[in-house]
């Protein structure tokens, strides 16, 4: 009987310590892809920044002079943007 090696043709011990460890270098950066990605979905969202804040302030004034919107409206809508 002819032998080819360690454990007649297989692989080395080391061999399956370092797919071990491969294999969990992948798993991890697996999940924290998963982690990244769900933390960046999850995101709060901003608020306006000054310059599109005032704008959209004017914008508001300019409809609430000409009576497109009542002041209930008008000021929920100034609260929301200030905040």
């Amino acid at each position: 009987m002819m032998h080819y090696g360690y454990y007649d043709g297989g692989a080395h011990p080391l061999v399956w310590v370092v797919l071990f460890i491969v294999a969990l270098v992948l798993a991890a950066a697996a999940v924290w892809v998963v982690v990244s990605f769900v933390h960046q979905r999850g995101a709060p969202v901003q608020s306006v920044p000054e310059a599109r804040g005032a704008e959209a302030l004017r914008i508001l004034d300019e409809r609430f002079a000409r009576g497109e919107i009542d002041e209930d409206e008008y000021s929920k809508r100034r609260d929301l943007l200030r905040s």
